[in-house]
């Protein structure tokens, strides 16, 4: 079973000015690269953002 080898990552609570400057930053690009995501993540002062399009 995948399921038991996958390590479960803990979900970010965004404050609302990290919310209102991730939604500016994906109204100009709804599919960021990964450099994109480096630098939104720096400045709303998170670790790592990862991009889940289905």
């Amino acid at each position: 079973d995948n399921k038991q080898n996958k390590t479960k990552r803990i979900r970010t609570a965004f404050n609302e000015v990290q919310l209102q400057i991730l939604q500016a930053s994906f109204e100009i690009d709804q599919n960021p690269d990964g450099q994109e995501l480096d630098h939104i993540s720096q400045v709303i002062g998170t670790e790592e953002l990862i991009s889940t399009n289905p």
